[in-house]
């Protein structure tokens, strides 16, 4: 939950941002309320938002680029197989 001083930095920051690049699209206006989970201010008054926790759900595992190239793959069971190794050494 925001306290009243994170909602009116995080309303001041979507207003800047809106009349800088959207020219106040509503639909914009409705991205940033929920994208961003709140706004900080520097002690020089610049405003750095905080976007929400976000798990990236469109992405896919291929083989390689190539049949005939398989040395993308190789590398990168290569690379499975030592971040395992070096998990089993940490447990």
């Amino acid at each position: 939950m925001l306290t009243a001083k994170e909602k009116e930095l995080k309303q001041r920051y979507i207003d800047i941002v809106m009349e800088e690049s959207w020219k106040n699209d509503s639909s914009m206006r409705k991205y940033y309320e929920k994208k961003i989970d709140r706004v900080v201010e520097t002690e020089k008054g610049y405003l750095i938002a905080i976007n929400k926790e976000n798990i990236e759900k469109d992405f896919c595992f291929g083989y390689r680029l190539s049949s005939h190239d398989t040395e993308e793959y190789d590398k990168a069971q290569d690379a499975a197989y030592t971040a395992f190794n070096i998990y089993l050494n940490l447990t």
